[in-house]
């Protein structure tokens, strides 16, 4: 199965769509590793 996977990033932020789940918004500044 493949599902819709899109990322977009602006300055200190990158959000995650995901078509099936939930979008997933990071602060690459303060989250580098993108774990919260």
């Amino acid at each position: 199965m493949y599902f819709e996977q899109r990322m977009r990033r602006r300055k200190d932020y990158k959000l995650v769509f995901n078509a099936t789940d939930v979008c997933e918004l990071y602060n690459i500044r303060n989250d580098p590793e993108e774990m919260h």
